[in-house]
């Protein structure tokens, strides 16, 4: 029996809006079935936190592959959301997929339950069991310190990372995703792509704290990323390894230990992905 999609025609994406307490329940859609109604949903979530350009924003979920939902099961709240793409590119050659999360964002009682890194796991084992022998990755733009350090609070293997360079072949996948998706801005060069202001973020910035700077994650991010505080967004790939997952699971249940209690929200698991967190951005 198909189960009816909640009525998000008034739907929020405000904290009040949700017990903390509620059972969270993750809709997997594809993006031409998403509806106008769902579509401003997910506008309302994103645009508490960024300054962006409604038009674009609805363009890109239009052409990304399929989303993700996240909904309170009783409030009918939408508690956050992500699009993704997948592509396939040459490089040297040989072809290369990628998921790529076009947009991610979650209300702040839903972050750190794993959501965004059970999403991205899930879809990205589905290509390697499709694809066994070919590279699978996980791309995205970190537009707040927050998206990166998912890397390194989760995977042994990404890029960036400070001890040392992007190895070349590498790079050159990062830059054919890239002009690819056509990105604005992109600057092949520095990893980064320029928005010059037409995106702002209203948290995540190195910036806004200069402690952080302390961390020596957030200091490389922010050395690479000068320019977060025009919207400036850096690009960042971590391939699937049994290492990477290994890892990534490991971090999942410790975070879910860590955190457990009567106020983290439950989630409905999605079918084949284990239990999990998370924050990430465009």
């Amino acid at each position: 029996m198909t189960r009816a999609r909640p009525d998000v025609s008034g739907a929020t994406c405000r904290s009040e809006a949700m017990s903390e307490a509620e059972r969270l329940e993750i809709r997997r859609i594809p993006s031409r079935a998403v509806t106008l109604n769902e579509k401003e949903a997910m506008w309302r979530c994103y645009s508490r936190f960024v300054e962006a350009r409604r038009e674009s924003f609805m363009h890109t979920i239009d052409t990304a592959d399929e989303a993700f939902l996240f909904y309170g099961r009783e409030s009918g709240a939408l508690a956050g959301f992500e699009a993704l793409r997948v592509l396939t590119v040459a490089v040297r050659g040989d072809p290369q997929t990628v998921v790529y999360s076009c947009y991610a964002d979650l209300d702040p009682t839903v972050r750190g339950v794993n959501l965004l890194q059970r999403v991205a796991l899930r879809e990205t084992l589905r290509l390697k069991l499709r694809h066994p022998f070919r590279p699978i990755f996980w791309m995205f733009t970190a537009s707040t310190y927050l998206s990166y350090l998912l890397l390194p609070n989760n995977l042994l293997e990404y890029w960036p990372r400070p001890e040392r360079p992007t190895p070349p072949h590498l790079r050159e996948l990062i830059d054919a995703v890239m002009r690819t998706l056509d990105k604005d801005g992109w600057d092949p060069e520095a990893g980064v792509v320029r928005r010059h202001g037409v995106l702002r973020y209203r948290e995540g910035l190195v910036g806004s704290d200069p402690s952080l700077l302390a961390n020596p994650h957030i200091r490389f991010y922010a050395t690479l990323n000068p320019g977060q505080h025009e919207g400036d967004s850096l690009a960042c790939l971590c391939p699937v390894s049994v290492r990477n997952v290994h890892t990534l699971l490991m971090a999942m249940a410790q975070r879910a230990r860590s955190r457990a209690g009567p106020h983290r929200p439950p989630v409905d698991r999605v079918p084949g992905v284990p239990p999990g967190n998370a924050r990430a951005s465009r």
